[in-house]
């Protein structure tokens, strides 16, 4: 099932999040093991980086209305996903978006 690029760029850094506070939370545990601070500091490090780049894209993103729900979604590439309806949507051309039904 397709999803929009904004949904999967967000979810993929909350997971870096999670791990990071996962490895961070180990450490506080196992005060010895500091690679566990390391890595827990790189990955929350990492999940900001992403979610700023995610707040870019979504600032910098096009509104169009979804050809198969109606509402208004924020497209960022030429291929993206409605996020509501989850439809897959490709730019036909002059910021046209027709829906495409995945072949099965």
């Amino acid at each position: 099932m397709a999803r929009s690029k904004l949904l999967q760029i967000r979810s993929k850094s909350f997971i870096w999040l999670v791990v990071g506070i996962g490895f961070l939370y180990l450490y506080f545990i196992f005060k010895i093991a500091k690679i566990f601070a390391l890595i827990g500091v790189l990955a929350m490090g990492i999940s900001f980086f992403m979610f700023s780049r995610a707040g870019h894209f979504a600032a910098k993103a096009k509104e169009i209305d979804c050809p198969e729900c109606g509402r208004i979604i924020r497209v960022v590439s030429r291929a993206d996903a409605c996020s509501h309806c989850r439809a897959p949507l490709i730019d036909e051309g002059n910021g046209i978006y027709k829906s495409v039904k995945p072949k099965k």
